[in-house]
């Protein structure tokens, strides 16, 4: 099969977990003999056609005040005006249609696959439907419902979405009705997007899968330092600031590993220069982060918004590694309190504190959640995911009647 995958960003330009599924999809997909090419985005001027993986990838700059992947810089200091004037234009930005559009006209794909698409503008999937190519979308986040991308406001549930969300949920709603099935990989949040865009007819559940093989760990030693990772972005609304507090929690020989980069960057290096327990890694690759995990005895994840299927919580459970998280959004479908992990409040520091203790001081209950949580991986392997989306990609192939 012959398929596109869109994707605003993909390797080696990381900011969460969904440019990573995206690239784990296009590789498997490439080794069981389809005919794969990715299409994403880049800085102006920088634009190019390389080969990664045996996947071929097309990169090109969608027309707009800025590169979307620049805002997620440590220093950036963009302001509400230009940041609304940039979301103006990638609501329905032509230009960047136009791109893809040639794209499409020279790869002539099958189905096409697209998964976050912000600075791509929605634009590109009239493209598609223009050329009755099919259109698979993946919703890894909340950005066609929420102009914040998030589902909350001063880190609390927005229950109810506001006046400018709701023109902004209905905008999209029109833009996906190109679309011919939606997909997520939470349940949570695949229903808000049943709702929000009236897709409950063409929306399903695929859940993420990585490329490993679970590990099941020994049992951790009696008596050993604990040792915690927290490994993201270094935002507030992903509990990066409550990181200082749960630090002080923590028993003296304990030690909590940072790894990512942010705006709350500065905020960590002081709290690090004064209290050695606290060791910062900044964003780390592949293997540097699995190292991490094969050390760590916990995942913190204290997030603060509606989380929607955090990649990093299956990363840790395929190593064997539990997770200490914030009961909010799509977690509780994966972590299970006292069976792969433990929950506790959205902004609760002293509870993760707590949490973290209880693992260390109980050995069985850290052997029993790190058994767990290597179960609970085998539900999220590529083969899983990868043969989902095959059969999705015939099934659109099929309700548009263009398949053979």
């Amino acid at each position: 099969m012959r398929v596109l995958i869109a994707s605003n960003f993909y390797p080696p330009y990381i900011v969460g977990g969904a440019e990573l599924i995206a690239a784990h999809l296009a590789n498997w997909l490439t080794k069981a003999g389809h005919d794969i090419t990715v299409v994403t985005t880049c800085d102006s001027g920088s634009g190019s056609e390389d080969c990664i993986d045996g996947v071929r990838v097309i990169r090109y700059f969608p027309p707009n005040l800025w590169w979307n992947f620049e805002r997620f810089a440590a220093n950036d200091r963009r302001g509400r005006l230009a940041r609304a004037r940039w979301r103006l234009r990638d609501y329905w930005n032509g230009a960047s249609a136009r791109y893809f559009r040639n794209i499409l006209q020279q790869v002539r794909p099958e189905v096409v696959h697209t998964h976050n698409i912000k600075g791509m503008s929605p634009a590109i999937w009239r493209e598609s439907r223009r050329m009755g190519i099919p259109i698979v979308h993946t919703a890894h986040d909340y950005h066609l419902i929420c102009r914040l991308g998030t589902m909350s406001r001063q880190e609390a549930d927005c229950a109810k979405p506001c006046r400018v969300c709701k023109l902004h949920g209905r905008w999209h709603a029109a833009c996906a009705s190109s679309v011919s099935l939606i997909c997520s990989p939470s349940q949570f949040v695949g229903d808000r997007h049943a709702l929000a865009l009236g897709a409950s007819d063409r929306t399903l559940v695929v859940p993420n899968g990585l490329p490993e093989d679970p590990v099941v760990r020994l049992p951790r030693p009696p008596g050993r330092p604990l040792e915690l990772l927290y490994l993201g972005q270094l935002r507030r609304e992903k509990g990066a600031h409550l990181l200082p507090e749960i630090l002080a929690g923590l028993p003296p020989d304990a030690r909590l590993h940072v790894a990512g980069a942010g705006v709350l960057i500065g905020e960590l290096e002081k709290v690090a220069a004064g209290d050695p327990r606290m060791i910062l890694h900044g964003f780390v690759g592949r293997e540097a982060k699995y190292g991490l995990l094969d050390r760590a005895d916990a995942l913190l994840f204290p997030s603060m918004w509606t989380e929607n299927a955090p990649v990093v919580l299956v990363e840790a459970f395929m190593h064997g590694v539990p997770a200490i998280a914030s009961a909010i959004g799509a977690i509780p479908e994966f972590v299970e309190h006292a069976v792969n992990g433990l929950l506790v409040e959205p902004g609760d520091a002293a509870g993760f504190a707590r949490a973290a203790c209880e693992i260390q001081d109980n050995v069985a209950l850290a052997a029993n959640l790190s058994q767990g949580a290597s179960k609970t991986a085998s539900r999220f392997t590529i083969d899983v995911m990868g043969q989902r989306y095959l059969a999705l990609y015939t099934r659109s192939l099929e309700k548009t009647g263009t398949g053979k």
